[in-house]
């Protein structure tokens, strides 16, 4: 059988154990059969389409981590910011299986284009090279500038604060943009790095990451950071996820990072609470926290939305509409759903959001029938945002990486961050003109099948 029979199987047992989910029947062994096949799934796509695969391991790192948590909430954790205990619900096959749609529609969107779309021309190489220097000079300034706050101000752990508190009332906020500027420069690095193999590269990376974690951040920057280096390597090996991954020192600098990660998660809850045991207790609740919103969302999720209009979507959805000053929409909307009061405000207070909105909030919006079908929405942007990325990778442009990456970031921001506001805004309708223009005038995009012809 070839592995897209396989993929194809797995889709329709996937199918099969979300409509009897759908059909009110629940159980651990549904749960635990639709996890297998959601393995076996990512793992064919991983085999089969190693490509596709490697652009898109965010995406797949994001779902795949989501669906096991979930899973493991179902089993009764105490779900911290929600103040409620987990139990068996069947959530974890009606947001997964929305999430699977989601991303077996982002692969296979980012493989038609890469197949019939190319670029031609690329950045000249003088550019290019100013361009790199230039990267360095900022990158080695915003080393400087973020070892000023950490001298003058403290760090987050030194101050007993979360990172949100730090950033907002101790330290100016100027040096958290640097941290960002940071994590997008990651993926250049990784662009030259495939490029030239100079160790200078890594080095960059592990200081980048090194600040990050020293400025408070203690799973999404550090490890957006290194997938967005590893992306272009992977791109360029050509060869699945799985060979990668299983070669021994693969494995150990994984687990390395790993417990750099956790340690350093324990360390920043421990400064926060004044408590060893708070800290690890923290911790664990961090782990699961992307859970907890899938988990509480979809319990508040209808099969089908009464409220559902266009209007209501508008207003809720995107924020259109808004006159008054309390009434919340996106991610907050969401919240203010499945929290306590008092915790919704002091999240709000300090502009904390829950972490990763979707894909659950395609099925608390639209319902969860109408939730899968949305989710091919989201992942052809993702997939073309992938897409993009390709590009930028393929033709070695630096400038075109930067904007594109800033523009994926906008999409991460829409397809999983709960952000719909994006698709609104000036400054995204503004790159996606700009990317428009770049890709046809200056890299001359052609249909390969007419080019051949």
């Amino acid at each position: 059988m070839s592995t897209d029979m396989v993929i194809f199987f797995c889709f329709l047992s996937a199918f099969f154990l979300w409509s009897v989910n759908i059909l009110g029947l629940t159980s651990w062994s549904l749960n635990i059969l639709f996890v297998i096949v959601w393995v076996f799934t990512i793992l064919s796509c991983i085999k089969s389409k190693n490509t596709e695969s490697a652009l898109n391991i965010i995406m797949i790192y994001c779902m795949s981590v989501g669906v096991i948590c979930c899973l493991i909430v179902e089993g009764g954790a105490y779900l911290s910011e929600i103040r409620m205990f987990g139990k068996l619900s069947g959530a974890t096959i009606r947001v997964g299986f929305t999430a699977l749609i989601f991303l077996l529609t982002t692969i296979l969107i980012t493989g038609i284009l890469s197949k019939y779309l190319q670029p031609v021309n690329t950045m000249d190489k003088k550019i290019n090279w100013s361009i790199n220097i230039l990267i360095q000079i900022i990158m080695f300034g915003s080393f400087l500038g973020l070892l000023f706050v950490y001298s003058k101000y403290g760090t987050p752990n030194s101050n007993g604060v979360d990172r949100f508190k730090y950033w907002s009332e101790i330290a100016p906020g100027w040096g958290r943009y640097l941290q960002f500027m940071l994590l997008q420069f990651s993926f250049l690095l990784g662009i030259k790095y495939t490029e030239s193999k100079a160790k200078k590269y890594i080095v960059l990376l592990v200081i980048s990451v090194s600040m990050q974690f020293i400025g408070g951040e203690k799973f999404t920057g550090p490890s957006l950071s290194i997938l967005f280096f590893l992306i272009p390597i992977l791109f360029y090996l050509q060869k699945d996820l799985i060979s990668v991954i299983s070669r021994p020192k693969i494995m150990i600098t994984i687990l390395v990072v790993l417990s750099v990660f956790m340690f350093s998660s324990y360390l920043s809850y421990s400064a926060i609470y004044g408590d060893s045991a708070q800290g690890i207790r923290y911790l664990v609740e961090r782990v699961a926290l992307q859970a907890q919103v899938w988990w509480a969302v979809d319990s508040a999720s209808e099969i089908i939305n009464p409220q559902l209009s266009l209007a209501w979507l508008l207003r809720y959805g995107f924020g259109l509409g808004l006159n008054e000053g309390n009434v919340n929409f996106g991610m907050y909307f969401l919240m203010q759903k499945i929290t306590p009061s008092d915790v919704f405000l002091r999240f709000v207070d300090n502009g904390i959001r829950f972490t990763m909105g979707a894909p659950v909030n395609y099925n608390y919006f639209f319902g969860n029938v109408l939730g899968p079908i949305v989710a091919i929405f989201f992942g052809f942007w993702a997939g073309f945002g992938t897409w993009l990325l390709r590009n930028a990778i393929l033709m070695k442009d630096l400038f075109y990486g930067f904007i594109v990456l800033k523009y994926y970031y906008f999409i991460l921001q829409i397809c999983i961050m709960s952000d719909w506001y994006y698709f609104l805004t000036a400054k995204f309708i503004v790159f996606t003109i700009f990317i428009a223009f770049y890709s046809l005038v200056l890299q001359r995009i052609i249909i390969k099948k007419w080019a051949s012809a």
